[in-house]
């Protein structure tokens, strides 16, 4: 689980490069450019800067002609994971993936992604490695993208004690190839304007970052937000192209949020209890002397082993150890007794326990207490969740010196603000290209972009990491969404009209 833990900064690492690059012919990014919009301001001093061109497309008829996701009466029983793992089996993709990487020369790393340029991609290259995928995507994840049922079958809920943190989660990574594999394809698909074809192309990658999610762990719904990700890029890619169809009512559908993390939130949020199961139901504990004593011994043993594992050097570990001795010592257990007190327990009953019991004892229950004031944040909106994530920093800043419940809790509690933000961003991206598409109906009505988002035939939903509208100017006639993203970034989309 530290495994997970650990690589949450690999999603969150943010790098301004001031440079500019052009994705497909139609869309054209500067990023690192400070944005300072005459029609709308911004929140922040840097971001990118997106320019489209789009062709004014009416909503479809019927509505749902494109989906991205599948009715019920269109789906088929069974569980998606048996054929996703089933795939895997004889090298699975590792395969394919090598022989085309080969005969690209590694340029096949650079086609899926947007950043490339159309006419940048040896068309018949692309066709030759696209067919390499042809068996795997109809025969695995076609079929895994239509079943009913997700279950990875893992029981993640059960894991306790020092497994909670060595759970291992190969078959995550496998997935991105998975991923790599569909947006390959899909690049192929709008190079030949097969539209319903790109369609079902993100349908699926949709389905497997959702399904990839359901995996319960915080770090593969981090691989499933990615993957949800490199779904919004192509429905980006696929408004920017020429007569490409309306996708509003195709977006609508999506689940909202399209990633949903609050199982895995709440499962990470018990992660310090879960740690020591002895602990879990403290108030009915009942061990001997010497119990008391083998088990703050072996706590005090795991915890050390976990410092070491989530410390960035030997001598924070080496403090984290000297910390817990002072917790666990005369300094710590008189103000222990006295906050046992002050919750409820008898002066007579905590004069009876021994300096072990009273240890533990306090340290499960500002466990419980402290992750459930952090679990607060996982059903706030993200404004307020940012206010009661601060709070808590702060308070278990100041307890961990002395505590050792806190110096758990602080050590092992996911970063659930960080978290929460990534699947924001997901759901906010599907939100602002509902607006786009909604600004492409109203210039096919119309002929023209709207004064303002109020005047739009299709409603547009807020931005979800501000609880606010999208920030929205006419500028020559170009519509322009701001889309903020917290943390000071910004992202601006300048939408022209294909001429």
């Amino acid at each position: 689980m530290f495994a997970r833990k650990l690589t949450l900064s690999a999603f969150t690492t943010l790098i301004v490069a001031c440079s500019s690059l052009t994705l497909a012919a139609d869309i054209t990014v500067i990023e690192g450019r400070e944005i300072r919009p005459h029609g709308a301001s911004p929140v922040g001093e840097f971001g990118s800067i997106f320019k489209l061109e789009i062709t004014p497309a009416s909503e479809p008829s019927p509505a749902f002609k494109y989906r991205f996701s599948l009715p019920p009466h269109k789906t088929i029983a069974g569980n998606s994971i048996t054929h996703y793992l089933r795939s895997l089996g004889e090298n699975g993709l590792d395969y394919p993936w090598e022989v085309v990487e080969k005969e690209t020369n590694h340029e096949v790393n650079q086609w899926y992604g947007l950043e490339t340029k159309s006419s940048d991609i040896p068309i018949d290259k692309l066709k030759n490695a696209s067919a390499a995928f042809d068996g795997y995507v109809n025969n695995h994840l076609r079929r895994a993208s239509m079943c009913r049922d997700t279950d990875w079958g893992l029981a993640v809920e059960d894991l306790k004690g020092l497994e909670t943190i060595a759970f291992l989660l190969p078959s995550v990574q496998q997935t991105r190839a998975m991923a790599r594999a569909l947006t390959l394809q899909f690049r192929l698909a709008i190079i030949e304007k097969r539209y319903d074809d790109a369609v079902e192309l993100l349908r699926m990658t949709y389905k497997l970052g959702q399904d990839v999610n359901e995996m319960g762990f915080l770090v593969s719904g981090l691989v499933g937000i990615a993957e949800v990700g490199m779904a919004n890029n192509g429905v980006l890619h696929l408004i920017s192209s020429e007569d490409a169809p309306n996708m509003y009512w195709a977006l609508a559908e999506l689940p909202t949020p399209v990633i949903d993390q609050r199982r895995a939130m709440r499962l990470d949020s018990s992660m310090p209890i879960r740690l020591f199961p002895e602990l879990m139901d403290i108030r009915n504990a009942k061990h001997s002397d010497d119990e008391w004593k083998r088990l703050l011994q072996k706590y005090t043993g795991d915890f050390t082993t976990i410092s070491a594992l989530v410390q960035r050097s030997p001598n924070d570990a080496a403090q984290a150890a000297n910390s817990v001795s002072l917790a666990m010592g005369l300094a710590g257990y008189s103000p222990a007794k006295k906050r046992m007190i002050e919750r409820g327990y008898g002066g007579k009953e905590v004069a009876k326990m021994s300096v072990s019991q009273v240890i533990l004892t306090d340290a499960a229950l500002d466990i419980e207490s402290l992750s459930q004031e952090l679990e607060k944040a996982i059903y706030l909106p993200y404004t307020d969740a940012q206010k009661v994530t601060s709070a808590w920093e702060e308070k278990v800043r100041r307890m961990s010196p002395t505590r050792f419940g806190a110096m758990i809790t602080q050590m092992v509690s996911p970063a659930i603000l960080t978290v929460r933000a990534s699947g924001y961003k997901a759901q906010t991206m599907v939100n602002l290209l509902m607006a786009i598409e909604s600004l492409r109906n109203h210039a096919a009505v119309h002929g023209k972009f709207p004064e303002s988002l109020q005047e739009l035939e299709l409603p547009v939903r807020e931005n979800p990491m501000t609880n606010k509208p999208f920030k929205y100017s006419l500028e020559d006639g170009n519509a322009v969404l701001l889309l903020e993203k917290g943390s000071r970034q910004i992202e601006r989309y300048e939408i022209s009209i294909k001429k």
